[in-house]
């Protein structure tokens, strides 16, 4: 709660506010000292940069994982050298940040490597390296995307392969999320079509048309929200 309570204070830069972050810095929760550092370095403040550039040895994978991220978002140059290291790191997840960060910071390297992921034999890693380069806006992993949609793989897999290109404006899991509107789970089918609702054109509108009249409320409810948020009708 501390750590969303310090993210939520972003874009308020009155003096208590940044006197509130800044004694954040010292909290005894890592995630509380993340989510600061990283609301005050949005702003410049040096002191929160180095903490953030700290935090990227930090022995905790999910650590490593998030100032990885917040460094590349944030810009801060100075990071690189401290980045580098963790394209090696033993936990691949932490390796594909660091590759997404490095490309945010304008080193070709960190491209090269997510480009060499999307060839990892583990489809897990393979798709988090290609949604990585979606965050990018770089569809150079949509090829592994598309044979993800495969109807062999696991559910939640093609679900995830079809999110990732409806965010590069790619329709090609389309048809996969129709056919998972008549899965037996009702979770699988909100998720179906809340990615339908993902899709940047109308091209989604039929699914949702046919999610609003889903037995299940919470898959109606989520199929009238993305068509009210503006797909069509």
């Amino acid at each position: 709660m501390r750590a969303a309570a310090a993210a939520a204070l972003a874009g308020r830069h009155d003096p208590d506010t940044l006197a509130a972050l800044r004694g954040a810095l010292a909290d005894p929760a890592p995630s509380v000292r993340m989510s600061a550092a990283t609301v005050l370095a949005r702003g410049g403040d040096p002191r929160a940069g180095r903490l953030l550039t700290g935090m990227l040895a930090d022995p905790n994978e999910s650590i490593r994982m998030q100032a990885t991220e917040a460094v590349g978002h944030l810009g801060l140059p100075h990071t690189v050298s401290a980045v580098r290291p963790l394209l090696r790191d033993r936990n691949p997840y932490v390796r594909i940040y660091a590759g997404e960060a490095l490309a945010r910071l304008g080193e070709p390297e960190g491209r090269r490597r997510l480009l060499g992921a999307l060839a990892d034999p583990r489809p897990t890693v393979a798709l988090y390296a290609a949604e990585a380069l979606s965050n990018l806006g770089d569809a150079a992993g949509s090829e592994r995307l598309a044979a993800a949609l495969a109807s062999g793989e696991d559910v939640s897999v093609r679900l995830y392969a079809a999110w990732t290109l409806a965010r590069l404006g790619d329709a090609q899991g389309r048809p996969v999320l129709e056919a998972l509107l008549q899965h037996p789970d009702a979770q699988v089918r909100m998720q179906a079509v809340w990615t339908l609702g993902e899709f940047r054109d109308a091209s989604g509108v039929p699914g949702l048309k046919r999610g609003v009249l889903d037995a299940a409320r919470p898959v109606r409810w989520q199929a009238a929200w993305a068509l009210a948020r503006g797909m069509g009708t």
